[in-house]
């Protein structure tokens, strides 16, 4: 299989601001007809996710209640809303349904990317964000979290796209 990065509210329509998201359908049609081409060569085609992703200050004037974790100029989707679990868990279904031939997600919870309350903090203590910390949620429940909700979203769907969770950062 190949790889490539996709940025997740570029793909699917983005709940929290749907201008973000205009064109989605064009390109999921495009990843759609990526996957045929590669199925005839007996290739799958895997994104790379890191999500979800962080979002300016400006985007949080408007939805104040999705902000976990700030790292100017930046903060996060706090993972622990049910919104943003919904999202995440949604989306990825949406994909597995439009996209068949989909060889997986693979997944970096902890890199380079500003992604979850958890992907950029220390190992231990308190991390930032009012609603991890509030529940206690350990960097390792938030990056299971994570996986776990794209699993769900994938296996509502298909029993043959893989989730791929790489250590890399943790």
């Amino acid at each position: 299989g190949i790889w490539t990065h996709v940025v997740l509210y570029t793909i699917v329509p983005y709940p929290f601001d749907p201008k973000l998201s205009e064109g989605w359908e064009a390109r999921q049609e495009g990843m759609r007809y990526l996957t045929e081409k590669l199925a005839k060569y007996g290739l799958r085609l895997f994104f790379y996710f890191n999500e979800p992703r962080a979002m300016p200050e400006t985007f949080f004037e408007k939805n104040p209640h999705l902000r976990g974790k700030k790292a100017d100029p930046y903060s996060t989707l706090c993972i622990s809303l049910p919104e943003v679990q919904s999202y995440l868990r949604d989306s990825v279904r949406m994909l597995a349904e439009n996209i068949p031939l989909l060889g997986g997600f693979f997944t970096i919870t902890a890199s380079e990317n500003l992604t979850t309350c958890h992907s950029h903090s220390p190992l231990t203590g308190e991390f930032g964000c009012p609603h991890c910390d509030a529940l206690g949620r350990k960097r390792t429940d938030t990056f299971a979290l994570v996986n776990r909700l794209i699993w769900e979203g994938v296996s509502a769907v298909s029993d043959s796209i893989r989730v791929i969770a790489w250590s890399w950062g943790w």
